[in-house]
């Protein structure tokens, strides 16, 4: 009966083996469990892949000294116009940032595009310009779609923060790549200018 057990094959393998060296004799038992851990990984990944209908990503290992500019400069060479959103979070206090942002596409097809060139891939190759040795990793992000990213991170606690680091700020993007303003949160202070300007046109009146 069925032959072809254990058909993981070794290509893009995360790197539990490096250097891990010496499990000569106490071998079989691990090496039973390592490959039963990599066969799940493997078929959580292809599970995931094989989807093909989401469109936001979580893009990891990104250096902490990238910067959002960097990243979108590295993003534009083949995604220009293929993505609306882009999200790279800061540590507020060593103003670096937390090796991970989130991107999300117009397309699936885009999205899985962007998977192959990015996924397992050797930092220096897809994002240049620092000499770092992280391998890149893509995975599906938990909140998908732009609406539904915009709609949580508008009325999220951190934008107050971020609204005195506009190069902080999440982005969008139209259909030609050109950036949009982010909106502000549901429940905005009232409009102090506003309220300014009556003030002083009833100080004229009187």
């Amino acid at each position: 009966g069925g032959g072809g057990g254990g058909g993981v094959s070794g290509c893009g393998g995360g790197g539990s083996d490096w250097g891990s060296g010496g499990a000569a004799g106490s071998g079989a038992a691990v090496e039973k469990q390592r490959a039963k851990e990599s066969e799940e990984v493997a078929s959580h990944e292809a599970g995931g892949a094989g989807g093909e209908d989401y469109t936001t990503v979580m893009l990891r290992n990104i250096p902490n000294k990238y910067t959002r500019e960097m990243l979108i400069k590295q993003l534009n060479v083949e995604f220009g116009g293929l993505y609306d959103f882009m999200y790279l979070p800061i540590d507020f206090k060593n103003k670096c940032n937390v090796g991970y942002c989130f991107i999300n596409f117009t397309n699936p097809q885009a999205c899985e595009l962007f998977i192959t060139k990015f996924h397992g891939v050797d930092v220096r190759k897809c994002l240049p310009g620092l000499n770092s040795k992280k391998i890149v990793e893509v995975t599906p992000a938990r909140v998908q779609g732009m609406v539904e990213n915009v709609r949580r991170l508008k009325n999220s606690p951190v934008m107050n923060q971020l609204a005195d680091h506009p190069e902080w700020m999440p982005l969008l993007f139209n259909q030609d790549g050109i950036e949009e303003p982010f909106p502000m949160p549901d429940n905005a202070l009232p409009p102090i200018k506003a309220r300014g300007r009556n003030r002083e046109a009833r100080n004229t009146d009187g």
